[in-house]
């Protein structure tokens, strides 16, 4: 499938942990950054990523994009129930990522004479598929 979107001219680039910052570079010029979401809040339609080495959080919070794949098998009612997968995976033994983001839609922020702004802190457009995966 990348080949094929290479063939048709677009740019891909996979994660690479050999390479690191290198990735933030390319994540930084990126049109679109894809990620599938590991818990997604229904109620809020935040999408949870564990970040780590081999999915930096530069891929959702750099391109002017952000797409998130949501696999239905993800969703959660809210907050209190993704808190709780995280608890017992952690006394399970499963490491969870130190670094866990919760991502709602793009930025937004209006600190400056109370004029929103879309984009600031992250990207400005935001898409959602979701997908079954069973």
């Amino acid at each position: 499938m990348y080949a094929e979107l290479q063939s048709e001219g677009y740019d891909i680039h996979l994660w690479d942990e050999n390479i690191g910052r290198e990735n933030v570079t390319f994540a930084e010029q990126a049109g679109a950054g894809i990620v599938f979401s590991d818990i997604t809040l229904a109620e809020s339609g935040t999408v949870t990523l564990f970040n780590d080495r081999y999915n930096g959080r530069s891929i959702s919070l750099l391109p002017e994009t952000f797409i998130a794949i949501v696999p239905k098998s993800t969703l959660v009612p809210r907050m209190t129930q993704a808190s709780q997968l995280i608890h017992e995976e952690e006394k399970k033994g499963n490491a969870v990522s130190s670094c866990v983001s919760f991502v709602t839609g793009p930025s937004n922020s209006a600190d400056i004479e109370m004029n929103l702004i879309v984009g600031v802190h992250g990207p400005v457009k935001a898409t959602y598929i979701l997908v079954d995966d069973l």
